[in-house]
């Protein structure tokens, strides 16, 4: 189902999107807090390059997720294997943080859940909807 697998591309495109400008406030705030004298400089610029390498990251996955043709896969998960597979190499290539990968991760699984349908969005997790042998 193509339907699926693009629905899936747009809502994580968003996802990744809002990471980036989310990260991007933060930057900012950290440096109105170190004007202000509220953390120290050396604080500010710790948290800065952490959150820059986020972001390069982010950047990454974001034209990983722009180089998918949807309608080359089989199905969704043989896509997002793929996206997976891609972005890991990309960040051991590049030297990024390898927390970028589970923030992928967890963008990943959440997005996946809503597009089939088996994300409860009254709860934290993620629900797992494997089938069993009514034996």
């Amino acid at each position: 189902m193509s339907g699926q697998r693009k629905k899936f591309l747009r809502i994580l495109r968003l996802e990744m999107e809002d990471l980036e400008d989310h990260i991007l406030e933060m930057v900012s705030d950290y440096r109105r807090r170190e004007e202000r004298h509220e953390i120290t400089e050396h604080v500010c610029f710790g948290n800065v390059a952490v959150l820059s390498n986020e972001d390069c990251a982010v950047r990454h996955f974001r034209r990983i997720l722009d180089a998918i043709r949807p309608e080359d896969y089989a199905s969704l998960d043989m896509m997002i294997e793929d996206i997976r597979g891609q972005f890991e190499r990309e960040v051991g290539v590049a030297g990024l943080s390898r927390a970028a990968c589970l923030f992928a991760q967890r963008k990943i699984q959440r997005v996946r859940a809503y597009v089939t349908h088996a994300w409860d969005p009254l709860s934290k997790e993620v629900e797992c909807h494997a089938t069993a042998d009514a034996g």
